[in-house]
Formats: structure tokens, C-alpha cells, sequence
């Protein structure tokens, strides 16, 4: 498949933009995605297109809804979502299908994450947190005031990633490679580690990149280049799970027995021509293959992957989605 510029796979059903317009399983819908999300039903995809009109497609009737406010596509869209209409900023239940709280004041919101009662935002370099039962904040924090080093100058570290809540604490991951562990009803900052320092100290690893998170195990998995490193969240262990100097991995997608990844093999160059499994069992690469010749005239490259059940989904710079079976997990 050619001239695509952006895909979702959900619930088998392929969102893709061909040509410039939006289609699912080759119907068509005449409008153009410029940013889009899914949230906690599985069924909702909130999207913007280039003329920055608000729509939201359901996958469970293939229909399409154009909204009558604004949507924030800059959060981690859980169960909320971030709306703005008649001038009023307000939290939108994805679940309930309503509004629930409106914010006290109009804020210029960077990102976002929402649990069943709260929602944490990001404002410039504070993280404040709004009640969805009370409309009322509970608290701010600014994380703007630590500094580090970086090409030789002192910078100030910014909120890179608001990454998730794990038994009433919140993490946040910052520019600095600093994790922050954050009290959720009080707004106490109770650590501040480094966790990658001590691997980095020995030249195990160069540079970081923004983690994954996989919920499931509770953990960041810093995958790039030729190391994986497993970070668990409420112990703040790291583990180096692999290295290997023949890879240069890019991005990845996370399963409980998989990572499929992009990358390269034994080219010493950014550029991504390979697509690869790495068995998270055996700790090692399973299966590896070149998809594209890389070209100096083109400077094509692979740049996005998604795996379902039973496929693995692979697009390249030039618009071209690649499609492999793969085994079921057991």
C-alpha cells in the first residue's frame, strides 16, 4: 500500500490516511487528520484535521461526528479529555460522554494525564492537578527551577513526560533523565532519582531518548539504539536487559512477550531500513529483515510500527505500508 501518511490499527480495523483523506478498511471519510487519538473505550478516535475542524470517529458503527468544540490532543487520553468551547476550557468524560468539571480559569495546557479523579497538567514547567469532583486545583508544583548541564551550558530541565499513576503516586519523567515521584492527593514531591546514571557512568549507554511505558508491568523501557533497559517504577530498579553494538534501533511497540522494532543492522547510520522482533523470553533478536534499500537520493526510511493479533504494520517516509504475518502470542 502506497501514499499513506498516517495509520492506526484498532480492533482489526485499519485507519489509515491515503492520498490525504481518511479511510477505515478502504471506506472513506472526506476529511484530512492532522493529529488523532484514541481514548479508554477502544471505540472513540478524537481527531483533528488540517483545517483544525473537530471530529470523533466510532469504530464500533464506522460513523463520524463533527464536534462543535475544540479538542486537546496533547494528553495521555485515558477517560478525559480536554475541550474548550464559548471560551470556556472544560474536562470531557469519554466514558460518560459529557462534560464533567470546568476548569477554574483558562489555562495553556502542554499535556495531560487523567485517572477516575483527578486530572495532571502540565502548565510551561508546573504540574498542577484538578479535582473532576470538585472543579477546584489541589495542588501545583513547579519543576522548572532544577538545572543541569547540557553542550556545556546550564539548562533548565522541562517536563519531558507525564507518565502514569501506580498506587498514589504520579511519575513524571524529565529533560534531565530524572524521574520525579509525586504524592497525587498532596502534591509532595517524595523522590527524585536518576536511574539511568549509574549505566551511563559506565558507558553502558550514550543517550536517552522519551521512555515507553507499559502499564502492565508498571515499568519504562528505554529501547534505542543497542541497549534495552527495563526501569520498574515502584522501586525504581533498573535492569539491562540487552546490548548489542550491531543494532541501531528506533522506534518500538511493546507486548507481554514482544518488542517489534525499527532499525538498522550493522550500518552505523541513523537511517531505519530493518524490521525486527525481540523476544522478551529469550532476551535476544528473533527475527530481523531489511524492508527497504536506504537511498541518498530519497533518503527514505521506515518511521512507524504497530503489531495487532496476527500482523505486523510497518510505514515508511515515502508513504508506503508495509504488512507482515506474525505468530500469536501464548
Amino acid at each position: 500500500m502506497t501514499e499513506i501518511s498516517h495509520f492506526i490499527i484498532i480492533k482489526n480495523k485499519k485507519l489509515i490516511v491515503y492520498k490525504g483523506l481518511f479511510h477505515v478498511n478502504s471506506h472513506l471519510h472526506n476529511i484530512t487528520p492532522m493529529l488523532w487519538q484514541t481514548d479508554i473505550t477502544d471505540d472513540n478516535v478524537w481527531i483533528k484535521d488540517i483545517n483544525w475542524e473537530n471530529y470523533r470517529f466510532k469504530i464500533s458503527d464506522n460513523s463520524i461526528e463533527k464536534l462543535d468544540f475544540n479538542i486537546g490532543l496533547n494528553g495521555c487520553i485515558s477517560n478525559i479529555i480536554v475541550i474548550f468551547k464559548d471560551n470556556i476550557q472544560s474536562c470531557f468524560s469519554t466514558i460518560k460522554n459529557e462534560v464533567v468539571v470546568n476548569f477554574p480559569k483558562v489555562e495553556k495546557i502542554n499535556s495531560y494525564l487523567s485517572n477516575e479523579i483527578n486530572i495532571f497538567f502540565q502548565v510551561e514547567s508546573t504540574l498542577k492537578s484538578l479535582s473532576l469532583l470538585t472543579g477546584e486545583y489541589e495542588w501545583e508544583v513547579d519543576l522548572g527551577v532544577r538545572k543541569f548541564i547540557f553542550g556545556g551550558e546550564e539548562q533548565e530541565a522541562k517536563i519531558s513526560q507525564i507518565i502514569g499513576v501506580i498506587d498514589g503516586n504520579l511519575y513524571v519523567w524529565m529533560s534531565d533523565e530524572r524521574l520525579v515521584e509525586i504524592d497525587v492527593q498532596t502534591g509532595k514531591i517524595k523522590t527524585e532519582t536518576f536511574p539511568l546514571q549509574a549505566l551511563q557512568a559506565q558507558g553502558i549507554i550514550q543517550a536517552v531518548l522519551f521512555p515507553q511505558y507499559y502499564e502492565k508491568e508498571q515499568s519504562l523501557f528505554f529501547f534505542y539504539q543497542d541497549y534495552l533497559v527495563q526501569v520498574h517504577l515502584p522501586t525504581q530498579e533498573n535492569t539491562l536487559i540487552w546490548q548489542d553494538s550491531r543494532y541501531n534501533i528506533g522506534p518500538s511497540f511493546i507486548t507481554d512477550n514482544f518488542i517489534y522494532f525499527i532499525g538498522n543492522y550493522q550500518k552505523g547510520t541513523v537511517f531505519r531500513d530493518h524490521v525486527g522482533v525481540f523476544d522478551r523470553q529469550k532476551n535476544e533478536v528473533v527475527w530481523l529483515q531489511q524492508v527497504i534499500t536506504l537511498s541518498k537520493e530519497t533518503y527514505n526510511n521506515l518511521k512507524e510500527i504497530q503489531a495487532t493479533d496476527d500482523k505486523i504494520y510497518v510505514l515508511d517516509t515515502s508513504g508506503t505500508l508495509y504488512i507482515f504475518e506474525r505468530e500469536t502470542e501464548v
